[in-house]
């Protein structure tokens, strides 16, 4: 039995605390998001504005500490994201998007900040030993579970971490066929969500899994028919093989993710094999992937999981010369708005066009 007798208490600003970039809630999650980006995706998709109404309305009831972890001498809130999120809002409204403002300084109005601005932590030794007790409270029975596609996350955190399908499978309880399960199911999703469908095309924001029907996706994807129409199979140990051509492979499962975003597809047409048969068969010659020879992986689509898939070679597009003071190919790696903002202008803004303004912008 775990004990957590090691695990300090600790009353803390809320201002000191940091979201996790590695929380398993947040769909697309980068290396380097901002603090701001993550309160955004909160926003988005994890109904934070009602927990802060809940919040500013009946104010804050410490039902359990946040759990958090020291990374780098910073204090990083593994558990409770979305209380912490609601929490720095209430304090701080301003670091919504732009489009929520006025929403949250409404709420924030109501609460007295000093009342919010400390909270309860408990801190874990090791995200390692935070893992174990996250994973166990978010399983059901336990207070609001975790959508299959958040399980996936975790279970695929751990694994680039360094821990094998076996380690996983013995400290949490399952077989390994079921943490298959859960890390094909992510691809698939993955793989839709990169397609870049636009949310205008479809009814179903393909990239919120709260909404958009993850596990009629997870049916489709296992069933023999849909494989072989895909070109696709899954080994126990690489996951997705791909054996046509991944452009083709794309066409076609681009469709079946337009179908399910647009509810053409859904649970009560698609839960049989007859009837995943017949709507296959009903599929005009555009929509049907060719089935050239070629082959890929979640790798090569997914480009390891941090962008655009490297098998699909595009046009490569004749460079531009350079318009503005700084190179496009620069990044920027610091939180701050306002200073992306800034060097943006700088390259975009002709300093042809605009000497002036480009060199009040580069002292700025």
């Amino acid at each position: 039995m775990r004990t957590y007798d090691n695990w300090r208490q600790d009353e803390v600003r809320v201002t000191e605390l940091l979201l996790d970039t590695k929380n398993p809630r947040i769909s697309g999650v980068q290396n380097g998001i901002s603090q701001t980006g993550l309160v955004a995706a909160l926003i988005e998709f994890d109904e934070v504005f009602e927990l802060a109404k809940d919040i500013a309305s009946i104010g804050y009831i410490p039902v359990e500490s946040l759990v958090a972890i020291r990374e780098r001498r910073k204090l990083i809130v593994v558990e409770g994201n979305r209380r912490l999120a609601a929490l720095k809002l209430l304090i701080s409204p301003d670091i919504a998007p732009e489009k929520y403002h006025r929403k949250f300084r409404h709420l924030a109005s109501s609460i007295d900040p000093t009342a919010i601005e400390t909270v309860k932590i408990l801190l874990a030794p090791t995200r390692a030993e935070a893992n174990r007790f996250i994973q166990r409270k978010h399983t059901p029975g336990y207070l609001r579970p975790w959508k299959p596609i958040q399980q996936a996350r975790f279970y695929k955190r751990l694994m680039q971490q360094g821990a094998t399908r076996q380690e996983l499978a013995e400290d949490f309880g399952i077989n390994v066929a079921e943490i298959n399960k859960y890390l094909n199911r992510l691809t698939m999703y993955s793989i839709a969500c990169d397609l870049g469908i636009p949310a205008d095309e479809v009814k179903i924001d393909v990239n919120d899994p709260r909404k958009f029907p993850v596990s009629t996706l997870d049916r489709l994807c296992n069933d023999s028919q849909v494989q072989s129409f895909l070109g696709v199979s899954f080994d126990p140990d690489k996951g997705l093989v791909g054996k046509i051509d991944p452009r083709e492979f794309q066409k076609g499962f681009r469709r079946i993710v337009v179908a399910l975003g647009n509810e053409e597809l859904h649970s009560r047409n698609a839960n049989t094999k007859e009837q995943i048969r017949k709507w296959l068969d009903g599929l005009k010659g555009n929509d049907r992937p060719k089935q050239k020879k070629g082959t890929f992986s979640e790798e090569t689509l997914l480009g390891g999981g941090s962008g655009r898939g490297r098998a699909i070679e595009k046009p490569k597009k004749r460079k531009l010369p350079q318009r503005g003071l700084i190179p496009r190919e620069l990044k920027c790696n610091l939180e701050s708005r306002r200073i992306k903002i800034t060097l943006d202008e700088l390259q975009r803004l002709s300093v042809r066009s605009y000497s002036n303004a480009v060199a009040v912008l580069l002292r700025t």
